[in-house]
């Protein structure tokens, strides 16, 4: 329980209140409150408690638009209020009323926020990789929740001065802003694939309603571009869906990796998933890693936070590259937002 208390603390104090101030107001009125604390415990152990309970109640109210509560949500009302006094009392009514469903949705849903953006901060680092083998990516990327990222072929990337890939007529369009004085790698276009696999322990389906439901409900209620962008995103791999493996990372790499084109760069990449994934977990896929090297390279991109650090810091973009049964090389290649909303490439431009 004091995990709990700690998970809702970080997050009612740190950057994401700022980023979503109704739900700072919601994460320090639960912490608050011993009713609503209590309705933490159905979360299960791994997930990360304030997005996994403020997603369950908004999954809940966006059947319910007029519900007193979705007054303060702006993407449930057209002039939405601010936090004020009101609203501990206002949202200890509503799960009241609807906490079984609130639990259930706990115990049978997880945090498996699809954010398409982290895709425009991936991508320089996809083109990073092929520049320097020349050779078409295999990727196959862990906690792919609905595959939404392995759309890519049919996404418009825009880097601003550093230029773009991509069909500029498609529906969705990537355009962090560029931080810094670097300048992302992606004058080679975009990088040609053998194949585009996603790993996730219960993968979503995009063309399912209550998939996509939830998929909009982990999505904050300010974020009106992001939502909008998952609704785009949503359509355009219904049309085209990526291929998707149920079940354990660590069970189904090895045989994954092995079966991959020799004759391509073989690329595992993950984007704000490994924080769920407890150390042991970790270092396992490390060790998978290095095995897989053994028989020729393989690349590990990841955007992630430093695994441990408590609440919400600054993730990076990295690269690291296994030969020969051991990391061969690690590079710091971005920092950026962890919703993809600015890139600051950190390599030298060459």
């Amino acid at each position: 329980m004091r995990d709990a208390r700690r998970a809702l603390a970080d997050f009612a104090g740190g950057p994401q209140a700022e980023d979503s101030p109704l739900y700072g107001a919601l994460t320090d009125a639960i912490m608050k409150d011993e009713f609503l604390f209590d309705v933490t415990s159905r979360t299960p152990a791994g997930q990360p408690i304030p997005l996994h309970v403020l997603a369950a109640i908004q999954y809940v109210l966006m059947d319910r638009p007029a519900e007193e509560l979705a007054a303060y949500y702006p993407n449930l009302t057209a002039e939405a209020r601010e936090p004020d006094g009101r609203l501990p009392a206002i949202l200890r009514a509503f799960v009241a009323d609807h906490r079984s469903r609130i639990e259930r949705l706990l115990a049978e849903r997880s945090v498996q926020t699809n954010e398409v953006g982290r895709m425009g901060v991936l991508m320089p680092g996809l083109c990073y990789i092929h520049q320097r083998t020349e050779k078409p990516l295999s990727v196959i990327e862990i906690g792919c929740s609905a595959g939404l990222l392995l759309g890519w072929e049919d996404y418009f990337f825009d880097y601003g001065r550093a230029g773009s890939l991509g069909d500029p007529d498609a529906d969705v369009v990537l355009r962090p802003e560029l931080r810094g004085r670097g300048a992302p790698p992606i004058s080679g276009g975009m990088p040609p694939t053998a194949i585009r696999i996603g790993i996730d322990l219960a993968p979503l389906d995009a063309t399912d309603p209550a998939d996509a439901d939830w998929l909009r409900a982990l999505v904050w209620p300010e974020h009106a571009k992001r939502r909008e962008r998952l609704n785009r995103a949503l359509e355009t791999v219904a049309k085209h869906p990526p291929r998707l493996v149920a079940g354990d990372a660590i069970h189904l790499l090895p045989e994954l990796l092995g079966r991959l084109d020799p004759g391509s760069t073989r690329v595992v990449m993950h984007s704000i998933a490994l924080y769920q994934f407890e150390r042991p977990a970790r270092d396992e896929i490390d060790r998978i890693l290095r095995e897989a090297g053994e028989t020729g390279p393989v690349y590990r991109l990841e955007f992630e936070f430093n695994p441990g650090e408590k609440g919400v810091t600054q993730p990076f973009l990295r690269l690291r590259s296994y030969a020969d049964g051991t990391v061969e090389e690690e590079e710091i290649l971005a920092a950026a937002q962890y919703h993809g909303r600015w890139l600051e490439w950190l390599l030298p431009t060459s």
